[in-house]
């Protein structure tokens, strides 16, 4: 009996000690482990009282912050930042010792993030710990032992306020040393601010006040319009509010206020700003949210004063003579408002350069192709760690081309056509008809000021224009010059230049052999170009026959040309009627092994079969990987609902075609050879 007591009492022990002192323990363990205070700084100059008798004072002074550790009166460290302030403050204990760490925000829209980890000591602080990853627009929160870094992951062609996905990084601090644990998917924070309330009543302007507000805003800073809309496409694709949740998964409504994901970027230009600053300076963080003009007109001011850091030391280099007008020399401003991160160090592969997507909208969108530096050229190196760029070896920079800014033809001038087969049109926008089609040096005389088109994909403006004969119409801006000679025109992205040259190469116009193609003529200059490459040849009888509907095997024949695909002798075409040892078959299996064509139901190629309008908008997207996107669109009404839509959008979204009218495409239509030539050459 004495025995089943004592073993009751026992049991009764182990339950308690299972429950209770587990229980102890866990308590135990968490408060062993991690303590933390977290201190957001606020103020431009704040200071903190942390353990063991130190203080520690933040001084967010623009350009030049910097914070130090006192302790009984001296400075135990110092750290000065350059382009960069403060952000927030942790002080943690763990396992009995005390640390801090210190949240780096860089300048610009990137709003980069770098974590320093410092152990406090009786009368010294070690760094322990800098983060080497490069987090932009990144956020940082601690639990017990763990540092967790939540930030945004995006794509090239997408505005820097939406996301592609969300990404967290989790460290583990144990024994003074921060190790990454793993990489796994994050959530958006979901918490807005009150100002959301009033969100019904946020609309965006239209596209086309948007448009002239931008263009007004860089003209009066003397900034090209160009480098201004691309900007502003890149960081928020022309958007104040939300018209939609762009990733569908975060906490985006319609009508809030576009705001980047570490809620720092701020409205269409994506204003980032320290929080002790717009603390600092009441109202403006709420202008920055809610008006879109002053929002503009902030980023734009922000785009000039990095235009100033140029030949500063520590700042940036200038390049060329520093001519505002020309978008070449603005290479490190763009990169400057983004920020000097190493992100945007071309020779970091890992990452798309900031100041490379802004050329290439500048090209996509606005029709103008400008050289960069070339990264080989470009002399850039970092302090021990850090991961900010210095120019200093090299604070000057040739680039013999001139690309001037569009925007500034006047009235009466006399200008000339820089790229072939140019449609005059009806009206100021991209899908009105062609009245006439210009090559190039045609003559023009401006007639008024420009207008700007009514979407937001185009960001070029119209001048209104005469020609000798008294025709008026419409021309882009990109394909205008007042500087045309004999053997070059105006860098657009409708043909191919040599970056280096002294002036940009044109079209090579030399007659070609061919009857019934006199130069002046429709295509002329566009099949010249080809020829001149190899890529397009005329008949036996010296004829090109342009009005002569195009074959299947022609098209791939120019394709493989085109693309210098390998012809190498193989066992197989991939086509029924193809056979090893005919006319063209390893062309034919080339074009096989690329993706290009299709062969019919019963696997054959169907060499002279026509080609059909629809057909040759899908084999370009294809060939040149041309990727459709959600925002294009179209007017024509025979494109809807057929299966070369989505072919025929990106064409039209890319400007290669603007249909046989102002609301038809042709889809059906035979394609002819000089219209194929065109649309080879302008996507080439």
């Amino acid at each position: 009996m004495k025995n089943i007591k004592r073993l009751s009492i026992l049991v009764c022990l182990t339950l308690l000690f299972s429950i209770y002192g587990n229980v102890w323990l866990n308590k135990s363990h968490a408060a062993e482990v991690a303590q933390s205070t977290t201190y957001k700084i606020t103020q431009e100059q704040q200071s903190m009282n942390l353990p063991q008798g130190y203080t520690l004072q933040v001084d967010n002074q623009s350009p030049f912050a910097s914070y130090r550790f006192v302790h009984s009166g001296s400075t135990a460290l110092e750290k000065k930042l350059q382009m960069a302030t403060v952000e927030q403050v942790v002080s943690l204990e763990v396992a009995g010792q005390n640390y801090i760490l210190i949240s780096e925000r860089e300048a610009g829209s990137g709003a980069y993030l770098h974590l320093h980890l410092y152990l406090l000591g009786d009368q010294e602080v070690k760094e322990v710990f800098t983060s080497d990853k490069l987090y932009p627009q990144a956020d940082v929160s601690v639990s017990n032992d763990q540092l967790k870094v939540t930030y945004p992951i995006f794509a090239d062609d997408q505005p820097q306020a939406a996301p592609l996905s969300i990404k967290e990084d989790d460290y583990l601090l144990q024994n003074g040393t921060v190790t990454l644990q793993k990489t796994v998917a994050g959530t958006e924070k979901k918490e807005q601010d009150d100002t959301y309330k009033i969100k019904a009543t946020n609309t965006n302007p239209s596209w086309k006040e948007i448009s002239d507000y931008l263009t007004t805003a860089a003209i009066a800073h003397n900034i090209p319009p160009e480098i201004v809309k691309a900007i502003a496409w890149q960081e928020s694709a022309w958007q104040q509010f939300w018209t939609s949740d762009p990733d569908g998964t975060g906490p985006k409504q319609v009508g809030d206020p576009v705001i980047g994901f570490d809620g720092r970027g701020l409205g269409i230009m994506q204003i980032t700003l320290a929080q002790s600053y717009l603390d600092s300076h009441p109202g403006l963080e709420n202008d920055l949210k809610y008006d879109w003009k002053k929002n503009i007109d902030y980023g734009v001011q922000i785009l000039d004063d990095k235009w100033g850091y140029g030949g500063v030391t520590n700042l940036t280099p200038t390049i060329n003579d520093n001519d505002k007008k020309n978008l070449v020399n603005w290479y490190f401003a763009i990169m400057a408002y983004n920020g000097f991160s190493k992100i945007n160090d071309p020779h970091f592969t890992t990452y798309t350069p900031y100041q490379d997507l802004i050329y290439a909208h500048m090209k996509k969108y606005g029709l103008i192709d400008v050289p960069e530096v070339q990264t080989a050229d470009l002399d850039v190196y970092y302090n021990t760690g850090s991961s900010r760029m210095y120019f200093n070896n090299k604070m000057h920079y040739t680039i013999d081309q001139v690309v001037n800014s569009k925007y500034a033809f006047s009235k009466g001038q006399t200008l000339q056509i820089n790229t072939a087969s140019v449609g005059l049109k009806s009206d100021h926008e991209a899908n009105a008809n062609v009245v006439k089609v210009l090559n190039i040096g045609d003559r023009v005389t401006v007639l008024d000021a420009p207008t700007n088109p009514s979407d937001r994909f185009s960001h070029f403006t119209y001048y209104p224009v005469s020609l000798s004969d008294g025709t008026i119409g419409y021309v882009e801006s990109a394909y205008l010059t007042d500087s045309l000679t004999n053997n070059s025109v105006d860098n657009t992205s409708g043909q191919t230049s040599d970056p280096v040259s002294t002036t940009p190469s044109s079209p090579t116009v030399q007659q070609p052999s061919f009857s019934d193609l006199k130069k002046g003529s429709y295509g002329y200059d566009q099949v010249a170009a080809l020829n001149k490459k190899n890529i397009i040849f005329g008949f036996s009888d010296d004829s090109f026959r342009p009005e002569a509907s195009l074959t299947r095997l022609q098209a791939a024949l120019m394709f493989v040309r085109a693309l210098h695909l390998d012809t190498p002798n193989v066992k197989s075409t991939g086509f029924n009627d193809i056979k090893v040892g005919s006319e063209h078959y390893k062309e034919m299996a080339a074009i096989k092994k690329a993706g290009i064509f299709d062969g019919d139901g019963n696997g054959n190629f169907n060499p002279n079969q026509i080609l059909t309008r629809g057909q040759m908008a899908k084999v370009l997207c294809v060939a040149f990987d041309l990727q459709h996107k959600s925002s294009y669109t179209t007017p024509f009404s025979d494109v809807k609902n057929n299966i070369f839509q989505s072919y025929i959008e990106t064409l039209y979204g890319n400007h290669i075609t603007s249909g046989l009218s102002k609301t038809t495409y042709g889809v059906d239509e035979k394609i002819k050879r000089v219209d194929f030539s065109i649309f080879l050459y302008k996507v080439i």
